[in-house]
Order: C-alpha cells, then sequence, then structure tokens
C-alpha cells in the first residue's frame, strides 16, 4: 500500500483537478433530443414508482399512471430520479419534458453534472491501475492518464442528460478489474469482471452482450473454465432483479422489449450498398473530412445514400419502408428482431458481413482525429509487441472495446457515440507510440513491453 498510495493520489489530482478544469472552460453544447427521452423516463419512476418508457406512456399529460415496460434499461433513468428526490431543479426539468414542447434543457442541473464528474473521475482511476500494468515504467501510466484525459470525453459527456458518461464509467472500470484479473488468476476477480459488465449493461443493453463474447477471451487468458464461469455468475447476480422484475411485471423473460429491432432495422438497411457505395463508405465516414473527400472522387450517387438526412438513404428506409415491411412479416414489435435475423441476416450472410466492415471502421472515429490517428498506431504498436512476445495482455485489455465496436457495427448505425470507451485503448496506443519515439531519439533501449508480472 505504501508503493500504491503516492501513484494513486497523483492520478486523482490529475483526474478530478484537468476534468474540473476542463468543465470550467468548455462551451456549451447543443442539447440532443434523445436527453428529453431520458428525462421523460426519469419522471416518471420518480412520480409513479414505474419504469417505463415515453412510447408506452402516449402524452403523460393526464397525470395517468403509465404502462411499466422493459423497453429501456433502468440504470440511468434511476440515477436522474435518485436525484431528483433532493434536487428542485431537476424534478422542474422532469416536469417540463412531459408536458408541451418547451425549452426543458436550456441548463443542466449541477447536481447531474458533479455527480456524472466525479463518477467519471472516480471511474478513470480504475483505468490508471489497467495502465500501470501495462509497461513497467512509472511514467507510462501517467502519460496515458494524460492522454485519456485531454481528450475531454469525461468532463464533455459529464454535461449531458444521457447514458453515455455512465457507460463510459463502466468501461474504464472494466478495464481496471480485467487487468486485476489477469495478475490475481482468482475466480474473485473474474466475478468482479462480470458484475461490471453486468451493470454496463443496465446502462446500455448492447453491453448485455459482452459477456458472452468474452467467455473465449477469458478462456485463452486463464486456460481453464472457472474464470468464465465466476464471470457468468457475477453477470447473473447483477441482472438478476431486474430480470425478475420483467417477468413478475412485464411478464417477460426478455432484457429489454423491442427497441434491438429498432435499431437493427435500421443497420439491415445498409445491406442493400452497391459495391461502389461499399466503397465509397470507406472514405464518406472518415472523420470530418471524409464527405467532401468523397465528393471529389465518386459521383454523386455513389454516397448520397450513405448521408443520415437523405431522403432515400438507407437509414431513413431502415426506419420507414423497412421496417413497414419487417413488422408486417413479424406480426408486431415483439417479433421484429427475429425476422430481421432470419429474413435479412441469415438469408444473406455474407452482405451483412462485408457491410459491417465499413461500418465497423465509421464507429471508430471516437473524438475525430484521435480516431483516426489512434488506429494508424494501432498496427505498428501491436507488431511490436509481438516481437517482442508480450502483446498478450494489451490485446486482451483491448479485446472487450473492439468486440463491443466489432457487435455495435453487426446490429447498429454504430455511429463513434456508441464506441466512446474505445479512447481508453487509444490513450495506451499514444502512450507506447510516445515512449517509442522517446527512446528512438534518445538512443536508449525500446521499453515498451507489457509488464508480463
Amino acid at each position: 500500500m505504501k508503493n500504491l498510495f503516492p501513484p494513486v493520489t497523483i492520478a486523482a489530482f490529475l483526474c478530478f483537478g484537468i476534468i474540473a478544469i476542463q468543465l470550467l472552460w468548455q462551451k456549451p453544447e447543443p442539447r440532443q433530443v434523445d436527453e428529453r427521452f431520458y428525462l421523460v423516463l426519469a419522471h416518471d419512476l420518480y412520480e409513479f414508482g414505474v419504469f417505463t418508457s415515453a412510447t408506452a406512456r402516449g402524452t403523460g399529460q393526464s397525470g395517468e399512471v403509465p404502462q411499466p415496460d422493459n423497453y429501456i434499461v433502468p440504470a440511468y433513468p434511476a440515477l436522474l430520479a435518485a436525484i431528483a428526490v433532493f434536487d428542485p431543479e431537476m424534478r422542474k426539468q422532469m416536469r417540463c419534458a412531459v408536458g408541451p414542447i418547451g425549452d426543458c434543457m436550456a441548463t443542466i442541473p449541477l447536481s447531474l453534472i458533479l455527480i456524472q464528474a466525479v463518477l467519471l473521475a472516480g471511474a478513470t482511476l480504475f483505468t490508471f491501475n489497467a495502465y500501470r500494468h501495462l509497461n513497467p515504467r512509472p511514467a507510462f501510466a501517467y502519460t496515458a492518464l494524460v492522454c485519456l484525459l485531454a481528450v475531454g470525453l469525461q468532463a464533455r459527456l459529464a454535461t449531458s442528460i444521457l447514458p453515455d458518461g455512465l457507460s463510459l464509467a463502466a468501461f474504464m472500470v472494466l478495464a481496471g478489474c480485467l487487468v486485476t484479473a489477469l495478475r490475481s488468476k482468482g475466480a474473485q476477480s473474474w466475478l468482479a469482471v462480470g458484475a461490471v459488465i453486468g451493470l454496463g449493461a443496465l446502462i446500455r443493453p448492447s453491453t448485455f452482450y459482452l459477456v458472452f463474447m468474452m467467455i473465449p477471451v477469458v478462456l485463452f487468458a486463464t486456460r481453464s473454465v472457472r474464470g468464465s464461469i465466476a464471470m457468468l455468475i457475477g453477470f447473473t447476480i447483477v441482472l438478476t432483479l431486474w430480470i425478475l422484475r420483467n417477468v413478475l411485471i412485464v411478464d417477460s423473460l426478455s432484457f429489454t422489449g423491442s427497441y434491438g429491432g429498432i435499431t437493427l432495422a435500421q443497420r439491415v438497411a445498409y445491406n442493400a450498398m452497391t459495391p461502389v457505395e461499399w466503397g465509397a463508405a470507406l472514405i464518406y465516414w472518415l472523420p470530418d473530412f471524409g464527405d467532401s473527400l468523397a465528393a471529389s472522387l465518386f459521383p454523386i450517387e455513389a454516397y448520397q445514400r450513405l448521408d443520415f438526412s437523405t431522403q432515400n438513404g438507407f437509414y431513413q428506409i431502415g426506419n420507414t419502408a423497412l421496417m413497414a415491411e419487417a413488422l408486417s412479416r413479424a406480426g408486431g414489435p415483439q417479433g421484429l428482431t427475429g425476422v430481421l435475423i432470419k429474413d435479412w441476416i441469415l438469408a444473406h450472410p455474407l452482405t451483412h458481413i462485408a457491410t459491417t466492415i465499413p461500418i465497423f471502421l465509421r464507429g471508430l472515429w471516437v473524438a475525430k482525429y484521435v480516431g483516426l490517428a489512434a488506429i494508424l498506431l494501432l498496427i505498428p504498436v501491436v507488431t511490436g509487441l509481438w516481437r517482442q512476445g508480450r502483446a498478450k495482455n494489451f490485446l486482451i485489455l483491448a479485446s472487450p472495446f473492439f468486440l463491443m465496436a466489432g457487435f455495435h457495427a453487426g446490429i447498429s448505425i454504430n455511429i463513434p457515440r456508441y464506441n466512446y470507451s474505445l479512447v481508453i485503448i487509444y490513450a495506451a496506443l499514444f502512450a507506447y507510440a510516445g515512449f517509442y519515439i522517446w527512446d528512438r531519439v534518445n538512443r536508449a533501449p525500446t521499453s515498451t513491453a507489457i509488464n508480463q508480472d
């Protein structure tokens, strides 16, 4: 503990200090439509004690108790409702959100900003713990930590009424728990990994599937089934109350309602890409400059349908014509996901895999040029570690973040917002590259190896 306390103390000052400065300096960002949606959910939970959705509750202006459902996972609405217990400003914004359309989100309650900032800063310390075991040089962890904080996501997400910040916090905790489990090789550590994944699923439903994708990773890391079983137990414990609630109140074993079918319909619409559109997508979806570069390289027909706002674009088709056809075949929202998988994905699996490639790349450009620069560094950094025989732990640490990006590409439109947690790995890549350059400039032996202790 004597050796651990000073680094953690310094890291804590960096985390809380830098995030506080960023909060004071950053300009307010435009509010997003979905923020109102979460205020409505929190209002119903606070006023009626019911987890529901804005689609199930109707207008909500007559004061009736809304119908419960499992359309949205509960963690973030529960946080907002808990804040409303002691913050009248939060209650005011929630009540405004359920009424006629108005400027309910001109400002965000200070209590929410502070709570989210503290949660994100604390979670960043878990990631610092992961960085400390990626390289034996003490300065490496601080370098990676500063890179992570410099992106500014923690401060930006702290001022948003969306679950993205809470989801990022869960993944930062997961990074620390995963490294601890790799080093301890004990079942208790993998139990914690599963519990954190379960918590992440209660924040963002797609994380539910991560635990199953991680089973082969854990088997590879531990060479035994104990870690996988412990991870599944921890995951199950966290989700038990929510699943039990769904069975007793909603009469459904499903983790969530038909929300997954809606996002899947938006995604499978892109399976109608032509080969030219597929090639244009690789350029068009590059961060910032991609659309203008595609316009200079391709005719407008090659990229027009890639635009979200185009009337006959893939995204609009997924929300309208394709959705209507799938609902007709399914006989209602409950069977939507199954019909889309059977009639659109399994009927043309190679097409779905092919279109997943550019959609996967689109989701990697987190923080625009930050994501682009990190991906350019990925192959040389991993190659260098591989040649030293020390890439295993880094690849295991990176696995949940890239697995989720790939999963999002297969089931959704995979915008970068879905993959904010990739900045955890991007920061480590920048630190590896920085130390390699430093050692080359100073003609010192490179030491970018992962600590195998």
